[in-house]
């Protein structure tokens, strides 16, 4: 196998394991070892299922993930893209309220609130930082 072929299965893995990941975990993003093992057990089934939601909804992680990637062609591909030209991309394809993140607000999504200093015209990563939004946002 070649290095092309090596990287492209190596990429579609990457994200064949995103997805189940986000999709699989969902319904119990965010809980603690014990509260999943207090609460459901060893998990051997489609969580989703015994919650009734969705297997498959909109996801930021998801939607995210291949429209940041715009960045490279938009860039040529370049191996030196910088911070500033991803927050460029991010200001480019994202339709504010509209699409991709989770439009919580300025201090409550992270996302959101990168995309707000973005439009303040300070440039990723400052945008994004620990220093300007505090260690629980960023």
């Amino acid at each position: 196998m070649n290095l092309a072929n090596e990287y492209l299965e190596r990429v579609y893995a990457g994200v064949l394991g995103k997805l189940i990941g986000v999709y699989l975990g969902r319904p119990f993003e965010g809980w603690s070892y014990e509260r999943i093992m207090a609460e459901l057990g060893e998990i051997n089934y489609y969580v989703h299922e015994r919650f009734g939601v969705p297997l498959i909804v909109t996801d930021d992680d998801i939607s995210g993930t291949f429209t940041f990637l715009r960045a490279l062609p938009d860039y040529h591909h370049s191996p030196d893209l910088t911070p500033a030209q991803i927050g460029q991309t991010w200001l480019n394809y994202l339709i504010e309220k509209r699409t991709i993140l989770w439009w919580g607000g300025i201090g409550n999504s992270t996302e959101h609130t990168v995309y707000l200093r973005l439009k303040q015209g300070i440039p990723a990563p400052a945008s994004g930082s620990m220093a300007l939004n505090g260690k629980v946002v960023a």
